[in-house]
This record gives C-alpha cells, structure tokens and sequence, in this order.
C-alpha cells in the first residue's frame, strides 16, 4: 500500500536516514521485524539502561502475547 503524496524521493531519503542513523537493526538471519522474546527483553533493558522503565516495571510476558508468536529455536 501506498500513499500518494510519499514520492519516491521521500521513500529513498527516509529509508538512507534509517541506515544511516541505525534507525532499525536486526541480526543476520533474522527477519526485518521479527519479535520474539530475546529480542523483546533486550528492548526493556535497554530502556531500563536508559531510565525509561524501572528494573522489574515491565515484563516480556506483558508485552507479548505468546501464542501468537511463531515458536523458535531460542
């Protein structure tokens, strides 16, 4: 889907600052977007590090409904 007032230009430009910035990572091998819930703890601890969150405040199970996520080899 697209929206017709993004040109293409725009699109180039925001995906260049995403890769520049490091704006979205992921490891190889891994799916743009995949979530799972290695890669959901290291996002609260990295907020935690960043004094977002409170040590304990959250959870990987409040924030992510297991059944949902296809089941890997972690």
């Amino acid at each position: 889907m697209r929206s017709d007032g993004v040109s293409d230009e725009f699109l180039t430009y925001s995906r260049d600052m995403i890769l520049k910035h490091h704006l979205a990572t992921g490891d190889s091998g891994e799916g743009y977007g995949t979530i799972s819930p290695t890669r959901i703890q290291q996002e609260i601890d990295t907020l935690v590090e960043l004094g977002v969150l409170k040590p304990g405040q959250v959870s990987v199970e409040q924030v992510l409904a297991l059944p949902f996520v296809p089941q890997s080899d972690e």
